[in-house]
């Protein structure tokens, strides 16, 4: 009987935790895209590779974003990670405008920050230095930062890749009350600088191992082990019985199949204030 309360409730408890969260800053967007790259380099090229990606093209990234263009862009290397991936860095571009993910209006950018350099030189020696392993566009569906960041900071991230049924990418997504206020709680506890959940854009197909990522971000590495159970929901929601937290705890563990999960560091940024 009390399972069967307890499922009836769900809806109505979801309803009732979206409008009683902490106040931190939430974004949810419909045209907020993400360029990911990810990218492969060894031995000496790994040194004229992040000369190239820091000292090179990051002041061209920071024009991007003074123009607008981008809205942010974030460097890291991977951490750890599966094996079986032959990639160790990952840029991140994110926008606003989805017209303007291909290089827009590179020629202008590159002779306004090195009016004196061939852009074609630029191009060879960046395409020397690295490998490009594969480019994914994604979509955010949700993120939450601290009150006063208008993006995701932090010194290490924890990537989980999901496989949702198609077209559940977000439903399923565990975009609840609960894990919202969840995720707000860890945050107010500096054991969390930000979250995000995204859905993959391109490519697409049944074929793709993922079609959803969920990031979590930290200032420090030992939060990367502090676990998200029942100590923090009820922390979280007090007045919510144990069963309840429960089975809501168990609801997000099964919010799609688990990919893989990589854990990157990120080695610079722009635009994350």
């Amino acid at each position: 009987m009390k399972n069967s309360v307890t499922k009836i409730l769900f809806p109505l408890l979801f309803l009732s935790l979206v409008t009683n969260l902490p106040s931190f800053a939430q974004q949810s967007s419909d045209h907020l895209y993400m360029k990911v790259d990810y990218f492969r380099a060894t031995g000496p090229q790994m040194a004229d590779y992040l000369e190239v990606e820091q000292e090179i093209w990051k002041p061209m990234h920071q024009e991007r974003f003074n123009r607008g263009i981008i809205l942010s862009w974030d460097f890291y290397a991977v951490f750890a990670g599966d094996q079986a991936d032959d990639y160790n860095y990952i840029a991140v571009n994110v926008f606003d405008d989805f017209d303007k993910i291909d290089y827009y209006d590179l020629s202008s950018i590159a002779s306004e920050v090195y009016p004196d350099m061939d852009l074609g030189a630029l191009m060879e020696r960046t395409r020397a230095s690295r490998e490009v392993v594969r480019t994914e566009i994604w979509k955010v569906n949700k993120r939450l930062f601290k009150e006063g960041l208008t993006s995701p900071q932090g010194a290490y991230a924890t990537a989980r890749f999901y496989k949702n049924k198609k077209g559940n990418e977000g439903k399923d997504a565990g975009l609840t009350g609960f894990e919202e206020g969840v995720h707000l709680e860890r945050i107010s506890q500096d054991r969390l600088n930000s979250w995000g959940n995204y859905s993959v854009v391109y490519p697409d197909g049944v074929s793709t191992p993922y079609n959803r990522i969920e990031m979590n971000y930290y200032d420090q590495m030992i939060d990367l082990i502090q676990p998200v159970d029942l100590t923090v929901a009820r922390q979280a929601f007090p007045d919510y019985d144990e069963a309840l937290l429960k089975e809501l705890l168990k609801q997000l563990d099964h919010s799609g199949a688990l990919s893989k999960t990589e854990v990157w560091k990120r080695l610079d940024s722009i635009g994350n204030e």
